[in-house]
């Protein structure tokens, strides 16, 4: 044979070879052996008893209402100041002098408007009257005469006062409140050393409580219900609000309007908290999913049927049918199955509890 034809023959042959190889390797890999068949490890969860809840943080805006607005009548040098900005006052608080005339606080719904003396009758003299029983100095049940024993009471009223003794009342010496006590405020023109008038500045009286708000973002709405709790921290304890509207703002922004729970006001006892001037900032977390307690198990144990039910899996294979109460971060407290059972995680990569 010509080493033409030897050479041939080799080639015929490494070729057979190749072939050879490449079919047993395709068959190895398309069909493994039985000792590669793929198994499954189950993995178990011990349910525990725990709780799940979850709440996203933001800030609560809190500022007094103004009530009400009442003049000042005093003319002259205020020569001092009262009362702080937010100070509760009461029938007879001093609120501030002019010329070292005090000018009081009173109850009435009949603003002072006059200078009264003894032989005046009317509905201001009715709270003149009232005003100097509560005080102590005039028997009660005057009714609507500044009579002579009415001028006694001015006269050891101002005796009190240290001011001018002469049983007349000025209409510039009360300020008449429809209801006290009153939280107030003083107009910043009544501060020591100012030149005043009739008519220049005056006394705010605050509302009852704070209001409160929350300004949520564009964006941040589908976050939070727009019904439900808010917990506000306050001097060192929480508050307890509800969301009880929700208003889209001209910059496109969402409030919610808070209020306290039984129909007490959202900072308590403690509104004192809540500066008089302006507005201030609390910390505050609405509640997206309300703390839950009872048998917890991971989300990756729960199974839902086409039919929307859902159910676990225990140690055995058997399907317990259960009911989520409430799932937050990957956990769900659940009824339908005991602490202390097993269940199977059908999660991928997931751990044994």
């Amino acid at each position: 044979m010509s080493r033409r034809s030897w050479v041939a023959v080799g080639w015929v042959v490494s070729l057979a070879l190749a072939v050879a190889v490449g079919w047993f390797a395709a068959r190895w890999t398309l069909v493994p052996p039985a000792v590669a068949a793929h198994t499954h490890k189950v993995v178990l969860y011990r349910v525990r008893e725990g709780k799940v809840g979850d709440t996203q943080n933001f800030s609560a805006t809190a500022r007094w209402p103004t009530d009400s607005t009442l003049p000042n009548r005093a003319s002259g040098v205020v020569t001092s100041v009262g009362v702080s900005p937010g100070a509760t006052v009461q029938s007879g608080t001093v609120l501030y002098s002019v010329d070292l005339r005090p000018v009081i606080a009173a109850r009435g719904s009949v603003p002072s408007f006059r200078t009264l003396r003894e032989g005046d009758r009317g509905p201001d003299v009715s709270q003149l009257n009232a005003f100097l029983a509560g005080q102590g100095l005039l028997a009660a049940g005057q009714g609507d005469s500044y009579s002579s024993a009415t001028a006694a009471a001015v006269r050891a009223w101002q005796g009190k006062l240290g001011t001018h003794i002469d049983g007349v009342v000025r209409s510039s010496d009360f300020i008449f409140f429809p209801r006290l006590p009153a939280r107030v405020v003083l107009s910043p023109m009544l501060s020591v050393g100012s030149q005043v008038s009739e008519g220049v500045g005056g006394v705010r009286v605050l509302g009852s409580s704070p209001s409160f708000v929350v300004i949520l973002g564009q964006g941040q709405a589908n976050l939070v219900p727009l019904r439900g709790t808010v917990l506000i921290t306050g001097r060192g304890s929480i508050w307890q609000a509800k969301i009880v509207r929700s208003v889209t703002t001209q910059t496109g922004d969402l409030r919610l309007d808070l209020a306290g729970v039984d129909g007490r006001p959202v900072c308590r006892r403690q509104c004192g908290a809540v500066s008089a001037v302006g507005s201030s900032l609390f910390p505050a977390r609405i509640v997206v999913v309300p703390t839950t307690s009872g048998p917890l198990v991971p989300l990756s144990a729960i199974r839902t049927s086409p039919g929307g039910g859902r159910s676990v899996v225990d140690a055995a294979g058997k399907s317990l049918r259960v009911t989520v109460r409430a799932s937050a971060n990957g956990e769900a407290v659940v009824s339908g199955v005991a602490v202390g059972s097993r269940v199977r995680l059908f999660a991928s990569g997931a751990q044994g509890g």
